[in-house]
């Protein structure tokens, strides 16, 4: 058990009773992906993928509006040996 005043006054759980709204976070996320593969051969071949994200903040507080999207795309090739 730590005995420290300084420490005592600096953390206090019981002051932190406002701290639980902050995960009352509100939030719709949509996620689509799109992907495939390609041989060339029967070792060597392609793989691309793409991705789309929205996130919409319905109830925008503490850090501000989160709206917003992504794209992602990968591009691999590959070789079976």
């Amino acid at each position: 058990m730590i005995d420290d005043p300084v420490l005592d006054n600096l953390y206090d759980p019981t002051l932190m009773s406002e701290m639980s709204s902050y995960s009352d976070l509100h939030y719709t996320q949509t996620d689509l992906s799109l992907g495939g593969i390609y041989s060339f051969t029967p070792a060597l071949y392609t793989t691309v993928q793409v991705a789309w994200q929205q996130i919409e903040d319905k109830d925008p507080y503490v850090y501000g509006d989160l709206d917003g999207t992504a794209w992602r795309g990968n591009v691999g090739l590959g070789y079976k040996f």
